[in-house]
């Protein structure tokens, strides 16, 4: 599948935000320059989809779907944050112009977590309604959800969300430290070690509810073409190392030497047992 860039415009501002400053100084690509890239991307792929920024600000999208068809695409994929579709004359637009999908933004289980992340209040409300519209459309949609240290707690009720919206299908996947979110990776990072259980028991949770839910890149072959990825980035000013989203390791076994306890110990045990451990400066 061949992204589409609409441009980097957005109504939302999310902290982590890999494009960064891309919408500042890179300039809104023409309607004759979106349609040269549809065409270009139907020379690579039968299949595309149209990303941004937020794709569902610029007017032309119906007529860029709608050229993608006429020009013999088979999937048409729209990567959103789903507030525009709120509005069910847009959805049937977008449905009649020859959209296949949605891949929605759900940042949060709840509003307040939704739009601390999107830094757009009431965004939450929009976007929730907006999936919901998009599937009375008749649209197939999936959503897709940046794991970050305020939301990975929260992982099994993503996946109640999400299958309660409509959505086909749910993608967790680590912020990176790229964009808006390398100047505050501290804040906004979560470390593997930390989401590991609760992504394990999201994993759970949704094969007991037959949903689909996954971590990163894993998506089932099936549901591949419902995601269109992290897309163009703002160039970060020295690598960084990413953190991605894994399950948790079997516990190792105990070492030869190794005696574990059948309970844990309580602080003044501990400090019995080792003296100087609880120490100013003690390592």
């Amino acid at each position: 599948m061949r992204p589409v860039s609409a441009g980097f415009c957005c109504n939302n501002a999310c902290g982590f935000c890999s494009q960064g400053a891309l919408r500042a100084f890179r300039p809104r690509p023409s309607d004759a320059a979106v349609r040269c890239a549809v065409e270009a991307a139907l020379r690579e792929d039968r299949e595309l989809a149209f990303v941004g920024g937020e794709p569902t600000l610029r007017e032309e999208l119906p007529a860029w779907i709608a050229h993608a068809k006429s020009l013999g695409a088979s999937w048409i994929l729209l990567q959103t944050n789903g507030r525009r579709l709120v509005y069910p004359g847009y959805c049937a637009a977008l449905k009649a112009a020859g959209l296949d999908a949605c891949e929605v933004a759900l940042q949060g289980s709840t509003a307040a977590m939704h739009d601390y992340h999107t830094e757009a209040p009431g965004s939450f409300r929009q976007t929730a309604a907006g999936l919901r519209q998009a599937r009375a459309a008749g649209l197939e949609v999936c959503a897709g959800a940046v794991v970050t240290r305020s939301n990975f707690r929260h992982l099994p009720e993503l996946v109640r969300l999400a299958k309660s919206l409509g959505a086909r299908a749910l993608r967790l996947a680590a912020a990176r430290p790229v964009g808006r979110a390398a100047a505050a990776r501290d804040r906004l990072l979560p470390s593997p070690e930390l989401v590991a259980p609760f992504l394990e028991a999201a994993l759970t949770l949704a094969r007991k509810l037959d949903f689909a839910a996954f971590a990163e890149d894993a998506a089932p072959r099936e549901l591949r073409r419902f995601f269109a990825g992290l897309g163009e980035c703002e160039p970060a000013a020295a690598p960084q190392a990413e953190r991605r989203l894994e399950l948790p390791a079997s516990k190792p076994k105990p070492g030869a030497r190794e005696v574990r306890a059948p309970r844990k110990r309580t602080g003044s045990e501990l400090k019995a047992i080792f003296p100087g451990l609880f120490e100013d400066g003690a390592r």
